[in-house]
This record gives structure tokens, sequence and C-alpha cells, in this order.
């Protein structure tokens, strides 16, 4: 479904940020992507999203290719990613209902429609009782709840989790992982970049891809199949 080929990505006043990075994330995998600040984890993401290109090599990403993409497929291709970010990136002058119905409305969808998805998406994520509250309102694992819910408007083949908890305290950082965990267990793969080692540690069950200065390291599914 994702499949990064010899991916090389370089920036003209920031030299190598990825040197010659595969992998591939299988239908309905969830994997942890680590390393260090600069390893390359938000560059991969941004990549995926299709935001950047790499300088060499190719990503292809649910049947779209980064070498070959057209400006007007890029659109098509995000409904299929949902995207949550570190800093949550709500609107802040919108409530937590509107916040999540704007993705949809840029869509073109029907107000019925939009109503239903809010409803039940904010059910999903335990914030029925908030939907009218603003972000200045909520705490930062609510807010981020709220950008779990808005990335999943589409119901997409993939959520791409870029620090989702760098901003979190203990007790929100595992609150939001289970909900990434519930999603992926209905279907849904989940690229989850962190550096919280203790959240991977804790869950031995999952891959693990590591970056170091813009190289995979260690593959814990290559690591498995070569045993």
């Amino acid at each position: 479904m994702i499949r990064l080929i010899d991916v090389k990505k370089e920036f003209p006043k920031g030299g190598a940020a990825l040197n010659g990075v595969s992998f591939e994330l299988r239908k309905g995998e969830f994997c942890f992507l680590t390393g260090h600040s600069g390893a390359g984890k938000s560059t991969i993401m941004r990549l995926i999203h299709m935001a950047d290109r790499p300088t060499a090599g190719d990503i292809r990403v649910a049947g779209y290719r980064a070498a070959t993409i057209q400006p007007r497929e890029i659109a098509m291709l995000r409904r299929k990613i949902g995207y949550v970010f570190q800093d949550f990136k709500l609107l802040p002058d919108r409530s937590a209902s509107a916040n999540i119905a704007f993705a949809l409305e840029v869509t073109g969808a029907r107000p019925a429609v939009i109503r239903s998805k809010v409803g039940r998406l904010l059910a999903q994520v335990g914030l029925a009782a908030r939907s009218e509250a603003l972000p200045a309102e909520l705490s930062g694992g609510e807010q981020q709840r709220v950008a779990v819910a808005r990335a999943l408007v589409n119901d997409p083949l993939v959520l791409l989790a870029d620090e989702p908890t760098g901003n979190l305290d203990e007790r929100a950082t595992w609150g939001i992982f289970d909900l990434f965990r519930d999603i992926n267990i209905a279907g849904t793969a989940v690229l989850f970049a962190t550096h919280n080692l203790d959240l991977v540690r804790k869950n031995p069950g999952f891959r693990v891809i590591e970056l170091d200065n813009g190289s995979v390291v260690f593959d814990s599914a290559a690591e498995a199949r070569g045993a």
C-alpha cells in the first residue's frame, strides 16, 4: 500500500535528509517510525503525503507514484491518507465539531452526511460531550482527539501520525496511543512516528523502523524474516 524505493531527499540549505530509504507498509499494518530529532521521520511523512517529492528513488502510495502523480491527483490521494500532527493544527475559532466538519465541507459533502459523520467520529474518539468546545477550552489530549477524528473523516486507508503525543503528558499519551491502536484494529494502517521509546518498548508486538541520520538502521520486520 505504501512503498519507498531507495528514496533520497536533499534540501538546498539543509543537505541530505534521507539516504536511500526503502520499506513497505502493508494494508492494515501498525508500524512505529523511530529515531532522534532530525533523523528523517517528518520528511518521510511529508513525502508519503506528497507535500514534497523525493530527490531520487520513488514512493508508491495506494496506486499513485511520486514520480508520475499529477497535481490534480494529489487531492484524491490525500483523501486516502489521514494526517495527525504534533501541534494539532486546529482552527482556534471553531468548535470541536466544526473543526471536523470543515474537513468534510471542503470535499463537498452534504450537510446531513456531515452531521451524521461528525457525531459518529466524536463518539469514536470519546468527545461527544465536548462537541461545542473551542480548542482553547480543551486539554492537549482532547485537542489531539479532535485532530484524530478530523483525520478519519474520509475513512482513510492509512493514518500518518507525526509525533502525535509529543506535546502530551503521560496519561494523555497512553490515551491517544490506545485510540490509534483501536483504529488500527478496525482495519486502518498506521505509521506512528515517535521518539518516545518507552511507548515502543511497552508495545513489543508492533513493527519498528528506526532511522538514524536519514537511513534505516533497523526494521523489525526484516529482522523477523531473517530469523
